[in-house]
């Protein structure tokens, strides 16, 4: 066909448009008629698109290829308006009034039908996929068309024009998604509903349905923006559906059925929830989905779960205490209760425990107390570390509770005395390491039960009491040579060093350093009566120990003896010395107090001979 000139080249254009909209048209009923396009038909769509955006010249036969590129500064048309632009204008038009003419006859089909539910959402669904795919590939034909015309007038403030894919949502959100939001979102939720109540239904339906409603928020739009079509049509009344089921199900449920069984069922609801968001909702909705279930699941009930937990903890019932906890966790401020009913429980089974072991008013065995004062604190660890997940609070709590029945119980006031619990480990303790009739524990089982000792160690509040009683014992162990193990002895005095600083074992350490220097003294004045053997062996079993002034809780020498001047002469290898003594009688042998000059020095030592 060929057009001569005319006087109206308004009129020509026309004519123009009506020759390149026929073909065009005709290419996008195949597309959303879901017919096969090859790419040779594709590419004719798409130079069909381009030539009637690009023609101005009022040539219909011309081509995409024998038009010159466009320039910085369009052609105008001949009333002053640029051409392409106005060309563009007629084509976008046809493509949304082409749209539109589409999806009323797919509603159409709904109200012919009377869809509902399942039904109604299957044929929605459906449209809408097809609809999506459709309008991409006519997104792509008009390529030219978002390039030029569209980003132009965007540009110029324009904000109601929009690319083809965009203009085809907006058209879907008009003309389907606006009358029928209603039986749509109410089609979903009963679906919802069927799977919460254990029936099984087509996921990828609501999946499908969900997704219209986030895809239908322009991408051009601000984040928040790009929900609105989602939160406003489905996540609002979703969550208000949420919230009236469980707020339902939760009372019948607590009216039937224990609270143990409660908490399990409540538990798996709110899995159930974060795997429905998983499945088919948008992560936006999965904070504020919790935090419903959590109001109807948990918090609306937590006098009875308060009621509940002491139930729990005296029966031993760690799993459901666990249970417990993590949904009260959830909660601001949920734990504080239960931390306090915790601390108040472990104080009185403290008490109770040492009241057990209490042999009599005035007698009570350090093994057995230190044994019932363990026995609660590895207990409740126990629970405070698997069911309490280590939580601070209750770290605290299971603390506070040990420092009050270790410190202050029936033994102490019974003896009038707060010192009674440091008094009675350190016997325990002594007990320990020293040597005795019976077996010992291997050293490794040793090590392993001085640890315990630690334990309960820690939260005795008056420690220098402890101090004074363990120093007078390990001074009896040292003295006499009784401890079960010299390693094990400096091995309590590091522990004892690491919880409270080094002032604290200082005398502690430099008897235990004593003992090693005697001993060398020992060694070597062995040696020396071997090469040196004395008339009738009188040195035979002689032994010293050479005792630091003021660590060991000994007093001074209250009465003084000379030792002949020739009696107490010994060197080992140094130049001769010469000695004066005083003893009393202590402990197994004496002590003395020596002194002597060595090399043209003199100098004093506390010898404790036995």
């Amino acid at each position: 066909m060929t057009y001569s000139s005319s006087s109206n080249p308004h009129g020509q254009r026309q004519r123009d448009l009506e020759t390149f909209w026929s073909d065009l048209r005709q290419g996008i009923d195949q597309v959303y008629n879901k017919e096969n396009i090859n790419k040779q038909r594709y590419m004719q769509l798409y130079s069909c698109a381009y030539d009637y955006c690009a023609n101005v010249s009022g040539d219909p036969n011309a081509k995409a290829n024998d038009l010159p590129k466009p320039t910085k500064k369009p052609m105008k048309s001949g009333n002053g308006k640029q051409g392409a632009r106005f060309i563009g204008h007629e084509l976008y038009k046809k493509i949304k009034d082409y749209l539109e003419v589409y999806l009323q006859r797919c509603r159409a089909k709904i109200v012919e039908k009377d869809l509902q539910d399942e039904v109604l959402l299957d044929f929605y669904t459906k449209q809408w996929s097809d609809f999506r795919f459709s309008s991409k590939v006519l997104n792509g034909i008009c390529q030219y068309l978002n390039r030029h015309w569209v980003k132009r007038k965007r540009e110029e403030g324009n904000k109601k024009i929009y690319e083809i894919s965009d203009l085809a949502f907006v058209q879907w959100k008009e003309h389907m998604l606006t009358p029928l939001s209603n039986q749509v979102t109410r089609a979903v939720l009963k679906l919802i509903e069927k799977e919460r109540n254990g029936e099984v239904v087509n996921t990828g339906l609501i999946k499908t349905a969900v997704e219209s409603f986030v895809q239908l928020g322009l991408k051009g739009n601000a984040p928040e923006a790009r929900l609105l079509v989602y939160s406003q049509n489905f996540e609002h009344h979703f969550l208000a559906e949420t919230t009236s089921y469980y707020t339902s199900e939760s009372q019948v449920f607590l009216q039937q059925n224990p609270v143990p069984e409660y908490l399990k069922k409540a538990q798996k609801r709110l899995k159930d929830e974060q795997e429905r968001c998983d499945k088919y909702l948008n992560e936006s909705t999965r904070s504020e989905l919790e935090k419903r279930c959590l109001q109807v699941l948990v918090e609306q009930h937590l006098e009875i779960f308060y009621s509940e937990f002491q139930n729990l903890l005296d029966n031993d019932k760690n799993e459901d205490i666990g249970r417990m906890y993590e949904l009260v966790y959830r909660l601001e401020g949920g734990l504080k209760h239960l931390k306090q009913l915790l601390e108040d429980h472990i104080l009185r089974v403290g008490l109770k425990a040492v009241q057990s072991c209490q042999e009599s008013k005035d007698s009570v065995d350090p093994k057995s107390y230190v044994q019932a004062l363990l026995d609660v604190h590895r207990k409740y660890n126990d629970l405070v570390n698997k069911s309490f997940d280590k939580n601070s609070l209750f770290v605290q709590a299971l603390d506070k509770a040990c420092t009050g029945f270790i410190n202050k119980n029936c033994v102490s006031e019974a003896a009038n005395n707060t010192g009674k619990s440091p008094e009675l480990l350190a016997k325990y303790c002594n007990l320990l390491l020293k040597k005795s009739s019976r077996i010992n524990p291997e050293e490794e089982e040793l090590e392993c039960i001085l640890n315990d000792v630690m334990v309960i160690f820690k939260y005795i509040t008056e420690k220098d009491v402890f101090q004074k009683f363990y120093r007078n014992l390990l001074a009896s162990r040292l003295v006499n040579d009784t401890s079960v193990s010299h390693d094990l002895e400096g091995s309590m005095i590091s522990k004892l060093k690491q919880e409270c600083g080094f002032e604290y074992t200082s005398k502690l350490q430099k008897m235990y350093t004593d003992t090693h220097t005697s001993k060398d003294l020992n060694d070597r004045f062995q040696e020396y009566c071997s090469a040196n053997p004395a008339p009738n062996d009188s040195l035979q079993g002689f032994s010293v120990m050479v005792l630091s002034d003021g660590s060991w809780p000994y007093s001074r020498p209250s009465s003084e003896f000379n030792i002949a001047p020739n009696s107490g002469r010994y060197t080992t290898g140094s130049p001769r010395s010469t000695t004066s003594s005083t003893v009393v009688a202590n402990l197994a042998g004496c002590t003395v107090k020596v002194k002597a000059r060595w090399n043209g020095h003199e100098g004093s030592r506390r010898l404790l001979i036995g």
